[in-house]
């Protein structure tokens, strides 16, 4: 099945009830120097990788509304109320088409012109450290070979909702993992238990004192000599004398 065109899935995002879509971003860099103007892109660059890092937040299509491009440098399209639609569009890149363009782009062009705030946002920071005569052709062997149906499928499987349950899971992995180092393990706590046990009772001071010691929560009534199974308990007051109590 083909896939559909760009102004079909963008109304079938809308009619979704999505306002905005965020887009993979693949390079397609020159392996060889044999490019000329006019030649077409899909069979000429057959070799890709995936965006790096700084370039892998794409929401650069939205519904018409006030719109914020500049504090992201054009990466994220910020508007009032945006649901951004989960499975990422494909968009495909050529910036470099051989060794004489991709010079001319980088020093004469963009290099003079960069704007010192964009560059604290990470603008052009793929093309860092590109001097005149630096190699631009690229090696097939660190590339992948363009697939598309391949690319598809990776991005309906790893949509932005998956990538978000992952990161909350991670989070959560984390916390507990840190509370589990904050709490004492179970062989520590039946060391520490056993230690407990093992320690010498401490005596009590005042004079030793006769009568047989009633288990919990059994209590000598105040005022008697003798406490009493039938008679309450200190617990709870005083407690009245049993029948076979001793009166005072």
């Amino acid at each position: 099945m083909a896939a559909p065109r760009l102004c079909q899935a963008i109304r079938r995002v809308q009619e979704a009830g999505y306002n905005a879509i965020d887009f993979a971003a693949f390079g397609f860099p020159p392996t060889d120097d044999n490019y000329r103007k006019g030649d077409d892109l899909r069979t000429t660059f057959r070799y890709c990788e995936s965006a790096r890092r700084f370039d892998r937040l794409r929401i650069n299509a939205w519904k018409r509304s006030p719109v914020d491009l500049l504090s992201s440098g054009g990466h994220e399209a910020i508007i009032p109320e945006r649901r951004v639609f989960p499975v990422r569009f494909l968009l495909r890149h050529y910036p470099i088409r051989n060794q004489a363009q991709g010079e001319r782009k980088i020093l004469q062009e963009l290099e003079p012109r960069w704007d010192p705030a964009e560059r604290e946002l990470g603008s052009y920071a793929q093309y860092d450290g590109v001097e005149s005569g630096a190699g631009l052709i690229r090696d097939p062997a660190t590339l992948t070979a363009y697939d598309p149906d391949a690319i598809r499928l990776q991005l309906f499987l790893r949509h932005r909702g998956v990538e978000e349950l992952e990161s909350a899971l991670a989070v959560s992995s984390t916390t507990s993992t840190s509370r589990r180092r904050k709490r004492p393990s179970a062989r520590r706590r039946r060391s520490e238990r056993g230690a407990s046990r093992s320690r010498p009772a401490a005596r009590r001071s005042g004079p030793k004192r006769s009568g047989r010691r009633w288990p919990a929560p059994w209590s000598r009534s105040k005022g008697s000599g003798r406490s009493d199974p039938h008679a309450g308990g200190d617990q709870m007051g005083a407690g009245r004398a049993g029948p076979h109590a001793r009166r005072g």
